[in-house]
C-alpha cells in the first residue's frame, strides 16, 4: 500500500502520512528523498493508534495570555 492509498483511506494529509512513515521506520524503496514507502497493514494500525491527531481547527494553538 502506498502513502497516498493511506492518506485517502484514513482522511488525513498526505504529508502527515509521509512524515509519521519516516519517523516511524516505516518500510521504503528508493533513496534521498525520492522514498515510496510500502505500507502493511501494520503500518496501518500503528498509523491509526498514534497517539495525537495534530492540531484541531477552531482551536488556538497557542494559549493567548493576557
Amino acid at each position: 500500500m502506498t502513502s497516498l492509498e493511506v492518506s485517502e483511506r484514513y482522511g488525513v494529509a498526505g504529508v502527515t502520512v509521509r512524515k509519521w512513515a519516516a519517523d516511524n521506520s516505516v518500510a521504503f524503496i528508493g533513496n534521498g528523498r525520492r522514498k515510496t514507502y510500502v505500507w502493511t497493514e501494520k503500518d496501518c494500525k500503528r498509523f491509526v493508534s498514534r497517539r495525537g491527531k495534530g492540531w484541531e481547527k477552531g482551536r488556538p494553538r497557542k494559549e493567548i495570555i493576557q
